[in-house]
């Protein structure tokens, strides 16, 4: 019972904390390049052209990889933090960063996925498993499985607020092309313009990463330390409460 209360209490201060960093740039703007490169010869290279976006809900900064090999530079249609990569059969890759003039992206990753190297992935569902919560309780699991997926695909936990305000959970990898992927690896913030709704992804490429947010993200190798701007400080800032709180609640 105790336990219960602890993750009642740390998923209303995820939801929180999440909301408070969505909002905290709320207003703000960054400069971006835009240009479409079967238009702009020197939007693959070097773009000039520039315009304002919003950094409200994780949007900032993009680079699209479209249909054709076309590069096309903007505000970015998707929030996402920190700055990553969306991959998508449908709407291709989109590129997402967080500062003045950071679109100038120019590998970027596509659907082309090589299958020689794979991974294991934990694959459940909290709604069919009351096991696949948070941190994956491997004892007591029903319908939890083992998949082998493509490497470069990556492991995948999946979270989100239900209609009833319930948290739900979602491990999984893709053996083929995916609905969405994510690169590099990280856990993601992800707001959906069209339903206003916001969810975590969490992706890692070691085995069986995905067994929580902490196994995820400590299967990643450690960057190197790079200058932020405030806002982008005040949101890291907010990500290190909301590790915090994981840490002492779960």
């Amino acid at each position: 019972m105790q336990m219960e209360s602890k993750g009642t209490a740390a998923i209303c201060l995820l939801t929180v904390v999440t909301w408070l960093m969505l909002q905290s740039v709320e207003g703000a703007e960054i400069e971006c390049y835009l240009c479409t490169s079967d238009l702009d010869s020197s939007c693959l290279s070097n773009p000039s052209t520039t315009t304002s976006c919003s950094l409200a809900h994780g949007s900032g900064c993009a680079s699209r990889l479209l249909p054709g090999d076309v590069i096309e530079r903007g505000c970015s249609t998707i929030g996402l933090y920190p700055s990553g990569c969306r991959v998508s059969e449908l709407a291709g890759t989109e590129c997402i960063c967080h500062e003045d003039r950071c679109n100038t992206v120019t590998g970027m990753p596509s659907m082309r996925v090589p299958d020689e190297e794979t991974l294991e992935c934990y694959q459940c569902d909290s709604l069919q498993d009351s096991s696949c919560l948070h941190d994956l309780d491997l004892k007591n699991t029903k319908n939890t499985k083992v998949n082998i997926c493509p490497k470069a695909n990556g492991c995948y936990l999946n979270k989100r607020l239900d209609d009833d305000g319930l948290m739900q959970y979602h491990r999984l990898c893709f053996n083929g092309t995916a609905p969405a992927m994510y690169y590099p690896g990280d856990c993601y913030t992800v707001f959906n313009k069209h339903t206003s709704t916001t969810s975590e992804v969490c992706v890692c490429y070691t085995d069986q990463c995905n067994k929580n947010s902490f196994t995820a993200l400590q299967s990643l190798s450690v960057e190197e330390e790079k200058p932020v701007s405030g806002a982008r400080c005040l949101t890291l800032r907010l990500w290190s409460m909301l590790s915090l709180i994981f840490y002492y609640f779960l």
